[in-house]
């Protein structure tokens, strides 16, 4: 959904209401009839709001605010006025996304666990690595996406919807990987008598 963070002079702009009819035309086009109906110019990314969609609204005496907040919602697109443009830009995470615990094991083809697996939460510095029989617990934000890899092994994301304690994964081995694998010892030892 579509969210406005307006100042309290700018809020005048998206207060003002608008009334129209349109079949099946393109975000683009709705825009630019909005921008003459109501003296206002829209910045935007095309890829963004998917410009090319066709939407089909009928508005009478609305909001500009609400006719944005529908027009935008299916995009996750949020708008903001400054020095009297109306901003279009990508939704921000939500600074209040609830934390979930999850755990899980992560296991071998086989069914074994699998111990010094990498869990990341992707995209950022929080994780963990699974314990001697493969177990993990971390807690993410809902809706993140959790990198499982290790030597030797694909691999494998999964989005956290929920918090849950059975999360249960296998990684497939990589029989490739394994022959870039180098190891490089050093060191000398005596044997006393």
């Amino acid at each position: 959904m579509a969210v406005a963070r307006p100042a309290a002079a700018q809020q005048v702009v998206l207060e003002r209401h608008v009334s129209f009819q349109v079949e099946s035309q393109t975000i683009e086009s709705v825009l630019k009839q909005l921008e003459k109906q109501l003296d206002v110019h829209f910045v935007y990314s095309p890829q963004l709001i998917g410009s090319n969609r066709r939407v089909t609204l009928r508005v009478a005496d609305q909001p500009l605010e609400q006719v944005l907040n529908e027009l935008l919602a299916p995009r996750k697109a949020q708008f903001e006025v400054r020095k009297g443009r109306v901003i279009l830009s990508q939704a921000r995470a939500d600074a209040n996304a609830a934390d979930v615990p999850v755990s899980g094991r992560v296991t071998q083809p086989n069914g074994q666990g699998l111990p010094g697996v990498t869990v990341v939460v992707k995209g950022t510095n929080t994780g963990t690595t699974t314990d001697a029989d493969g177990n993990f617990s971390l807690t993410v934000p809902q809706g993140s996406v959790l990198s499982f890899s290790f030597i030797g092994y694909n691999p494998q994301d999964v989005t956290v919807q929920e918090a849950t304690t059975t999360l249960r994964v296998s990684l497939q081995e990589n029989s490739q990987s394994l022959d870039n694998v180098v190891v490089v010892g050093y060191g000398t030892l005596d044997k006393k008598k």
